[in-house]
């Protein structure tokens, strides 16, 4: 006896819609959630007794406070992932500040510590500076390697008019006995940049030690004539020039110049330049 089997379906039209609604009612109840936790991460990150008040700074030397903490409150005025605001202790990138601070500075070290619940404590460590490099209108600190390390503040400096065009131009008492130098081919040169190289910031520093020893003399500045700093200039208080090669022992330098003053030299006040380039060949005008 012969049967006929079908094989039947009891699809429901009706179930695939009711999986699509759980579905949608899933997503919908996670966008929720999220948006109540920025709102609620949002809220949090406005509470007062969170927020930035003091922003302490420590280790500067010749930095102006003031110019640091200035930068930090720049960076307050930001938001982080494009929402939370950087008033917020939690919230500020000290990464962020780091950059825009070496950005801007060259430090020995910097250090950004969060004193819970509203203070910033940022710790430094300043580039120790040799020399002030002049370069046209743009004046600059350099350290021991001939980097420059920022630039130098109006107030950080004694300018005074001649009858001529010439400015007199000093360090203030509190940045010390820095020597000046001028580069008169005006290379442009930027933060972070090498100016001249460790050789000659160690010549330079050693002939301005030892012309600071000379009672018969006050040096103004130097000044470098080439591009290549072979030769400097020593221009004094007086107004006359002594003038060096940069490969040659800068303490030999000052005893033959001294020397010099006290032999020939009757007027230093007529004295226009002694020339000593040529070892014990001297010139003198």
């Amino acid at each position: 006896m012969r049967r006929d089997y079908q094989k039947k379906s009891y699809f429901n039209p009706y179930f695939p819609q009711r999986r699509k609604k759980k579905a949608k009612k899933k997503w919908l109840l996670v966008l929720i959630l999220m948006v109540l936790f920025f709102l609620g991460v949002f809220s949090f990150s406005r509470l007062p007794d969170w927020q930035i008040k003091n922003i302490e700074v420590f280790g500067t030397e010749f930095i102006n406070q003031d110019d640091i903490q200035n930068l930090i409150l720049h960076q307050l005025e930001k938001k982080r992932f494009f929402i939370f605001s950087q008033k917020n202790i939690l919230f500020f990138s000290k990464w962020q500040a780091m950059v825009v601070l070496n950005k801007n500075y060259l430090f020995e070290d910097l250090e950004i510590d969060k004193k819970y619940f509203d203070t910033l404590r940022i710790k430094i460590k300043e580039k120790v500076s040799t020399l002030i490099w002049i370069s046209g209108e743009n004046k600059y600190y350099l350290d021991l390697t001939g980097k420059v390390i920022k630039a130098v503040e109006n107030n950080d400096l004694i300018i005074k008019k001649t009858s001529g065009e010439t400015q007199v131009i000093r360090p203030a008492l509190t940045l010390g006995q820095y020597p000046i130098i001028y580069d008169q081919s005006q290379a442009p040169v930027k933060i972070g940049q090498n100016a001249i190289n460790q050789d000659l910031v160690e010549y330079l520093v050693a002939l301005h030690k030892e012309a600071d020893l000379s009672p018969d003399f006050e040096v103004s500045y130097y000044e470098f004539l080439k591009s290549d700093f072979s030769e400097v200039n020593l221009v004094t208080r007086d107004g006359w020039q002594a003038k060096f090669l940069t490969n040659d022992n800068p303490k030999n330098q000052i005893h033959l110049l001294t020397r010099i003053l006290l032999e020939k030299v009757k007027d230093p006040k007529k004295l226009q330049y002694i020339d000593l380039r040529l070892g014990e060949k001297v010139f003198l005008k």
